[in-house]
């Protein structure tokens, strides 16, 4: 069973918390604090935090078997599901294959599938193997300095992400970017239009990379509703989580 964790549970359906390579639960806290009246869960992902060694070898459909499991577990037929990044992509995936379970999908910075799957494996191969080379700070140093992090890195609390982040386990994450990296995610694009519950697309004014994979998922349909984040880049909800708080209020408490 993934570990999880039940923050504040009422008798309302939580929203459900899925966090991005090399996270974990206590990614969330911020957003938890803030929005202490809402119900959320929040689940550790194969090969991380205290699932770290669970379905080392899951991907998309075990993992998202998994999910379904945790709400199984508490009683939960039916949620709200939020995902960032790696979550997002796994939530996208989770709620399309079980789409009866979820009332409305909310995701962070993810994509639906990159066009070259090919050249997107050799490149989280190259990441595998570095870090089954590195130490787990080296790597997590080496992974932050591309591009898409560059407002991430001058934020004021980066050095405790860091710290956090290497804290992981190296071979565990090494076989998550295999298993569960995009090149290993099977396209979705065509499926978001068949997709019948509303979508909310978050993502940072800074992610020029994200706010193009923003603009091309809204056109899937008409359930797809997009939100930047200002002052954030790759993880708002971390690097502005004031903002992204009230705009996530604002997604919670409307009627959908």
């Amino acid at each position: 069973m993934l570990h999880h964790v039940r923050f504040a549970p009422s008798t309302s359906a939580p929203i459900v918390l899925l966090h991005g390579f090399l996270g974990d639960t206590r990614d969330w806290h911020d957003v938890v604090r803030q929005l202490k009246d809402f119900d959320f869960l929040a689940i550790d992902l194969p090969g991380h935090g205290r699932s770290r060694k669970i379905g080392l070898d899951y991907g998309f459909a075990q993992t998202a078997r998994a999910i379904i499991d945790v709400l199984d577990i508490n009683d939960i037929s039916r949620c709200r599901l939020l995902g960032y990044s790696m979550g997002g992509r796994i939530a996208l995936y989770t709620a399309m294959t079980y789409s009866a379970r979820f009332s409305s999908l909310l995701l962070e910075s993810c994509t639906a599938g990159v066009a070259d799957r090919r050249r997107r494996r050799r490149f989280e191969a190259e990441w595998s193997r570095k870090l089954c080379m590195y130490d787990m700070a080296d790597f997590v140093r080496q992974w932050y300095d591309m591009d898409m992090f560059a407002s991430l890195r001058a934020h004021s609390r980066f050095a405790e992400l860091l710290q956090r982040r290497s804290e992981n386990d190296p071979i565990a994450l090494s076989r998550v970017l295999l298993n569960l990296g995009s090149g290993n995610m099977p396209s979705l694009w065509r499926e978001l239009r068949r997709l019948q519950m509303p979508v909310h697309y978050l993502f940072g004014e800074k992610d020029d990379k994200y706010a193009k994979i923003a603009l091309e998922i809204e056109k899937q349909g008409a359930t797809v509703s997009l939100y930047c984040i200002k002052d954030s880049g790759h993880n708002a909800h971390f690097e502005n989580p004031v903002e992204f708080c009230n705009v996530l209020q604002s997604i919670l408490t409307s009627k959908e």
